[in-house]
């Protein structure tokens, strides 16, 4: 459908007719996927990426671990995707990938032992995965643990959120289901925090005829005034000297360099400098400065739209100096989620070392997860506060005297496949596997617990108990499209 009159006219006043054509006149964007890196190192694919996945094109020019593909595919159909081995995203969102810089001095920065994320608005994921994957990086170089808390505030959203960080497998992400409000008692908890707002949606023009419908200008400033209550609600769990990355998919001024003026002038901000000569992006890419961030627009570059601004807490202590109550959440409930119970980290019958790293193992209902060691305590403080829907790393569901793996372990990058006999399948078998439909397992194979693979790459469990299988591959994920 045609764009509203009034967005085109304000669209080529702030940029220009030349901009505005070049948009207008854009073909669709390829597809785009980013490679989970920490698996593919694992599971020995090469770094030139087209190991995980056939059909790639190039390399994104601002995510190195991003890459464009030479034709549309069914995702769901390919077993790499179902295992977490990459993340359909849109190149413009991977913008963030190329603040790592920026990111790593602010983490060499902290007050506390653990450098505290928050992606405030996260669903379904995109930039939750990519953010743990820079920060993955940087916490093995300094050496020192990080916890990244990806927060959707609608249930419904927060649970496909929960299922996308479960099959990424990075035990290092907490997600939770809470309002941006109940964030604003969490002082200066946060080291970093990312928020894409829900916007306007004009970037979004071109593949969703809904958004130019439901366009206009009472629209736009409402939007812009729930994008304030949403940053001022989270702005006090930010630390003096943290780091707001503020991002929309729209292209007005309203909701976005008003917005950060707003913050700046109302919140105590100030912009950070993005160098143009950053690993060549901003200068290669084509992306368009404005007054305070950067804009990615369609016929400018190869991607939907999208706008960044990076912002820094002002305090007069500098850096994290809001951060020494940090460790002080645990023990104090108010009203959040329920805790979980410690247990011994080899407990009778379950399979030691079933997990490379330093974590404990924990009592989580019916349920034995492990958490990183290094965040446990910041995860029971936050429990108290937050409706926490997803912790660690779910092990095993407890079945009586039975441990049965649960499909999470399996997709963790952490897992251990030592401790199980593993069934290599084909492509078909792997889709009848995720279709929970029947096929044979080869002659002779063992009874009990069992884990399926696909080149190499961990996919779930079954029960083999001789004549038939169990098939404990998710309900929930199950793929219902026909082959």
């Amino acid at each position: 459908m045609p764009y509203p009159e009034n967005f085109l006219s304000g669209f080529k006043k702030k940029f220009s007719a030349e901009v505005a054509e070049r948009f207008l006149s854009s073909k669709e964007v390829l597809s785009c996927i980013r490679f989970n890196a920490v698996k593919m190192r694992k599971f020995g694919l090469r770094k030139e990426m087209s190991d995980a996945c056939p059909f790639v094109s190039r390399q994104v020019p601002w995510c190195e671990e991003g890459a464009y593909l030479r034709e549309r595919i069914q995702f769901t159909l390919e077993p790499e995707y179902q295992a977490g081995m990459y993340y359909v995203q849109d190149s413009s969102s991977m913008f963030p990938f190329s603040l790592k810089e920026i990111i790593r001095d602010s983490f060499r920065h902290r007050k506390g032992n653990v450098f505290n994320a928050l992606d405030l608005c996260a669903a379904p994921g995109g930039k939750t995965t990519l953010l743990s994957s820079v920060l993955s990086e940087i916490s093995s170089c300094e050496k020192s643990a990080y916890l990244l808390l990806s927060n959707e505030a609608i249930r419904q959203r927060a649970a496909v959120l929960a299922d996308n960080v479960a099959r990424w497998g990075n035990s290092n992400i907490a997600v939770s289901n809470n309002d941006p409000s109940a964030f604003s008692r969490l002082n200066g908890y946060f080291d970093f925090i990312l928020a894409d707002v829900p916007c306007s949606g004009e970037g979004m023009f071109r593949k969703n005829a809904n958004a130019a419908a439901e366009w206009s200008e009472d629209n736009v400033r409402l939007c812009a005034s729930r994008q304030r209550r949403i940053i001022a609600d989270a702005w006090p769990s930010l630390a003096d000297g943290g780091l707001l990355v503020y991002s929309t998919c729209t292209f007005n001024d309203e909701e976005n360099d008003d917005n950060v003026d707003w913050i700046c002038s109302e919140l105590g901000a100030e912009p950070v400098s993005l160098p143009q000569e950053q690993d060549g992006m901003l200068r290669s890419s084509g992306a368009i400065k404005g007054r305070n961030g950067y804009f990615f627009i369609p016929g400018t570059v190869e991607g939907e739209g999208q706008f960044f601004s990076v912002l820094r807490k002002r305090g007069s202590s500098g850096f994290g100096s809001s951060c020494n109550g940090k460790h002080s959440l645990s023990g104090h409930a108010k009203g959040g989620g329920r805790r979980d119970e410690c247990t011994k980290s080899k407990k009778p019958g379950l399979p030691p070392d079933v997990l490379a790293g330093d974590y404990s193992f924990l009592n989580h209902g019916d349920f034995i997860k492990a958490v990183p060691s290094g965040i446990m305590q910041q995860l029971d403080g936050l429990s108290g506060f937050l409706n926490i829907m997803l912790s660690g790393v779910l092990c095993y569901s407890v079945k009586g005297k039975d441990l049965v793996p649960y499909p999470d372990l399996a997709l963790c990058s952490d897992f251990n496949r030592a401790g199980f006999e593993i069934i290599e399948l084909s492509k078909q078998e792997a889709l009848l596997y995720m279709k929970k439909e029947n096929f044979s397992l080869p002659a002779g194979t063992t009874k009990g617990y069992l884990l399926m693979a696909y080149r190499g790459v961990p996919l779930g469990f079954v029960k083999n108990i001789g004549s038939r299988f169990n098939n404990l591959w998710p309900v929930s994920r199950r793929i219902r499209m026909s082959l």
